[in-house]
């Protein structure tokens, strides 16, 4: 359990866009909540769900599947696929700017920010659409152990 505390307290602390808040929510109704008159990008996480194997601590394996998203407000309608491919471009840099901080936090022990003893063991891009009430941009799925 320390480490889903650690890594909880990574994402809600450690992965900021422009001093703005992590928004930590549990599903989609409380992240379409939490979004309701925020304005800009925004970063959403989702509590990670725990699995574990195994019948003791010394053979059990554990794995964490948080969720991040990286969202702004999706364009109006009349907006041209050249913007939307802009906005999608934007929000994938800062994107970038998270999972180079996640990786870092997972292999650069001197450096960590609190993930040592984690392992990055999958990492899913998903561009995503009018999630959330209106707001599009980039859902990344991690598995960490």
């Amino acid at each position: 359990m320390q480490k889903l505390e650690k890594l909880i307290k990574f994402l809600s602390t450690d992965i900021k866009i422009d001093d703005r808040d992590v928004i930590v929510v549990i599903d989609d109704n409380h992240a379409t909540e939490r979004l309701q008159g925020k304005a800009g990008m925004q970063v959403v996480v989702s509590y990670p769900q725990l699995e574990m194997e195994g019948d003791s601590s010394d053979h059990s394996r554990s794995t964490y599947t948080p969720t991040i998203f990286v969202l702004e407000p999706s364009l109006n309608a009349s907006s041209t696929p050249q913007r939307e491919q802009e906005q999608y471009l934007a929000i994938l840099k800062r994107v970038n700017n998270i999972i180079t901080t996640l990786r870092a936090a997972t292999t650069d022990f001197e450096n960590s920010k609190g993930l040592i003893g984690m392992q990055l063991l999958s990492l899913s891009l998903v561009p995503v659409y009018m999630l959330f009430g209106g707001w599009c941009g980039w859902m990344v799925e991690l598995e960490l152990k």
